[in-house]
């Protein structure tokens, strides 16, 4: 969980996270490649002296059995987005995950980088037989990159003329 990740983990010299076995669900260590975007936000962000976690609010550690969707809810009903499963147009937390994945699909991203990259474990004999490399899951990374950033630049042009996107 996203709230557990520690500075520890975190390595700005090889644009990678790596989370130990004792910290992942499956019980094995997990390396995921750290985007120019991610890579901007951890420069940015504040580490707290009482503790090494990475996400804080008012400068404490979010614990397991806070609300993450408690405040998720909050967030959406601030912005006006639509939360819930049962809600027309509602979203939680998981379509994020699902948007990135699809995304990645949109970028050309390898199945088995898609996976690797979100945390979802390998099936069959994939799971034992394939093992990329730091430098195979930065390229998978960065496709991915320049594919959100030519749609950034393409939303952004956009909005410079005054057109809305889909017109």
């Amino acid at each position: 969980m996203i709230v557990n990740l520690k500075w520890e983990y975190v390595d700005n010299n090889t644009a990678m996270i790596e989370l130990p076995a004792e910290v992942t669900k499956e019980g094995r260590k997990k390396r995921i490649p750290i985007n120019h975007h991610v890579q901007s936000v951890l420069n940015q962000s504040i580490k707290c002296l009482h503790h090494d976690y990475v996400i804080t609010y008012k400068g404490d550690s979010l614990k397991e059995g806070s609300s993450i969707r408690k405040s998720f809810t909050q967030a959406c009903k601030q912005v006006g987005i639509p939360y819930g499963t049962t809600v027309k147009g509602g979203i939680t937390p998981r379509d994020i995950r699902t948007t990135v994945k699809t995304n990645m699909l949109k970028a050309e991203v390898g199945k088995t980088f898609r996976d690797i990259i979100l945390g979802h474990s390998l099936k069959g004999m994939d799971a034992y037989y394939i093992k990329p490399d730091d430098d195979s899951l930065k390229k998978a990374m960065e496709k991915y990159t320049k594919w959100i950033d030519s749609q950034l630049n393409e939303l952004n042009n956009l909005k410079k003329v005054g057109e809305t996107p889909g017109e």
